[in-house]
């Protein structure tokens, strides 16, 4: 490695250096000049497979958002990919009471209701079971 280092002149190591990390603002990219309506469908396409989706940062509508500006607006006003909730965690009753969601469930649930805009929302519910004080999932 060192013998390739020094065979390289200084001057050339000096404008790799200065080469931008990142491609300027100004250059376009092509899927960033497409319509609404067809990113869109390519964003439905994004979604995990399965019937549940996912909560994962990696997956979308999740990853949509991170992109930029424009594509945020667009993943939040497309209904259909807010109309699967992965999954909300139910806490057990306390006596005499209704079983709870979680604060951070509640946050989610709230979020899909509002992006989903009336479009057919499924939800799965897990319901935590309390045994000795401690909370676990019921066997399937």
């Amino acid at each position: 490695m060192l013998t390739v280092l020094r065979s390289i002149p200084v001057s050339a190591l000096r404008r790799r250096q200065q080469k931008p990390l990142h491609p300027s603002p100004l250059v376009s990219c092509a899927i960033l000049d497409l319509p609404p309506e067809i990113l869109r469908e390519i964003f439905l396409h994004c979604i995990p497979p399965g019937e549940w989706g996912s909560f994962s940062a990696y997956d979308a509508p999740w990853l949509l958002l991170k992109v930029c500006r424009s594509w945020r607006g667009v993943a939040f006003s497309t209904p259909k990919l807010w109309s699967v909730l992965p999954f909300l965690r139910m806490y057990p009753p306390q006596p005499g009471g209704r079983p709870q969601l979680g604060d951070g469930h509640r946050q989610l649930l709230k979020l899909y209701l509002k992006y989903s805009a009336g479009a057919t929302l499924s939800i799965r519910l897990e319901l935590l079971q309390r045994y000795n004080n401690v909370l676990t999932l019921p066997s399937s």
